[in-house]
């Protein structure tokens, strides 16, 4: 299930949800963090989606792994929202 999947699934089952943010692989590697395949299904799904991931803080103090995560956390909002698009919130109708 993609983002733009995922952000439709939780409004259809009425749960919140602003949007959909990613990181990479790459800016995890970037910040010594390991990345750990953990693949998601969800009802009616059957088929996982690999491109989902789990980021490894476990290996840093709690004060590293906040400021790294803060890393993350922008890298994420300068690329923007992936789900919904931006552009939707002008008016489009697929929220």
């Amino acid at each position: 299930m993609g983002s733009g999947q995922l952000h439709k699934t939780l409004k259809a089952l009425e749960l919140q949800s602003a949007g959909t943010w990613a990181v990479t692989v790459g800016e995890c590697r970037e910040q010594a963090l390991p990345v750990v395949a953990d693949p998601l299904t969800s009802p009616p799904e059957t088929v996982a989606d690999r491109a989902h991931a789990l980021v490894d803080f476990t290996a840093h103090p709690k004060s590293h792994g906040q400021a790294m995560g803060a890393r993350l956390a922008r890298r994420a909002v300068e690329r923007g929202r992936l789900n919904p698009p931006m552009s939707l919130e002008a008016g489009g109708s697929d929220c």
